[in-house]
């Protein structure tokens, strides 16, 4: 059974992200983001919470497993970890990814959590300083967005 989701980012930048998932299989997420800086790297994770208001709202990363922050494929990251967006030469990213980790069903769902694209490089858990293991030092917020359910095919 496949499942869709949606995220719509809004903010400093703005875009649009799918997530699907088949059975219990790895979940693709593909997207375009636009108004980043030209030939710029933004860390980019799943959230705790839901969008209420500003991206501020969508709490810390996800880390349901109480693991270190890392890449997606590195045996200890969060669950929403995706590493880093590039963008190209007019501020645009365009990305298909898959993530073994997220889910949209079961007790780890993303459903209803957040997207968030951040204002620096992620440097996957590697800079060897707390907060490197806590968010990659990636810093603020420039876009957010709720993963909202879409469909079951």
């Amino acid at each position: 059974m496949m499942i869709k989701a949606v995220a719509l980012i809004r903010g400093q930048v703005n875009g649009v992200v799918r997530l699907v998932q088949v059975g219990s299989g790895p979940t693709l997420v593909a997207g375009i983001v636009k108004g980043l800086y030209p030939f710029s790297k933004h860390g980019f994770h799943v959230h705790e919470y839901r969008v209420t208001g500003d991206c501020e709202s969508a709490g810390e990363h996800y880390n349901p497993t109480k693991e270190n922050h890392g890449s997606p494929f590195s045996v200890q990251s969060h669950v929403g970890d995706f590493g880093n967006l590039i963008a190209d030469g007019l501020g645009f990213s365009r990305f298909h990814v898959t993530n073994p980790k997220l889910s949209l069903r079961g007790k780890y769902s993303v459903i209803e959590r957040s997207l968030v694209i951040h204002q620096r490089p992620d440097d996957l858990g590697m800079g060897f300083n707390h907060e490197s293991r806590k968010t990659g030092n990636s810093g603020g917020r420039l876009g957010c967005g709720t993963i909202k359910f879409v469909s079951i095919g």
